[in-house]
Order: structure tokens, then C-alpha cells, then sequence
């Protein structure tokens, strides 16, 4: 997989590409999110386009104890969550339906 810039990007895995792009803020075309259930972590701009289902939206928080401690986030930090001194939470966008998986794609392998 190489990624040079959104304009750019030769990725070699189809699947891939469309969540790149969905996750960028560069989507153009239809995805076909992959059989299963399973969570991804949510782009502070909300949980990528969902096709035939719906996407459930959570959370987890890790507390320091009230202790200050060394946490720090990239200065683009494109994730939706909160990284400070006493706390890491972070946000997921879950795929929770398994019904109807006939027709989607299979996780590639790895």
C-alpha cells in the first residue's frame, strides 16, 4: 500500500482505498463495507457513509486517576476523542448488523 496524497493514492487493496478515502473526507463512490461485525475508530468528522445498515456510535474511556501524566496527541489529530492529562477517550463507529451478508466482501486476509 503507498499513499502519497488524497489526489494521489495508489493503494493496491480496493477495500482499503475506500476507507482511506471515507476516513480522508475524499469519498466519491459507493463502499461495500465488509461481512461481520466489528468497529473502526470514528473520524472526528462522524462515521463513514453506511451501506444497508447503520452505523452504532461509542465510546471508551481510559482514566489516569487523576494523575498528570504524559499523554499527547499528533497537532492533526483527525480521530474523534480526547487526549489530555488525566484522560484518553476514544470513539468507535460500530458495525453491529450481521444480517444479510451475502453479498458483502470478505476481510482481506492479515
Amino acid at each position: 500500500m503507498y499513499l502519497m496524497s488524497h489526489q494521489t493514492a495508489k493503494i493496491a487493496d480496493p477495500f482499503l482505498c475506500c476507507v482511506y478515502r471515507s476516513l480522508c473526507g475524499y469519498f466519491t463512490e459507493s463502499i461495500r463495507w465488509p461481512a461481520g461485525t466489528y468497529g473502526i475508530p470514528k473520524p472526528a468528522s462522524g462515521c463513514p457513509y453506511a451501506d444497508g445498515f447503520q452505523w452504532q456510535e461509542g465510546w471508551r474511556s481510559q482514566d489516569m486517576n487523576n494523575e498528570y501524566s504524559n499523554n499527547a496527541k499528533s497537532t492533526e489529530f483527525h480521530l474523534d476523542g480526547v487526549v489530555d492529562e488525566k484522560k484518553i477517550n476514544r470513539s468507535f463507529c460500530m458495525k453491529t448488523d450481521g444480517t444479510s451478508q451475502q453479498s458483502r466482501p470478505a476481510w482481506p486476509p492479515g
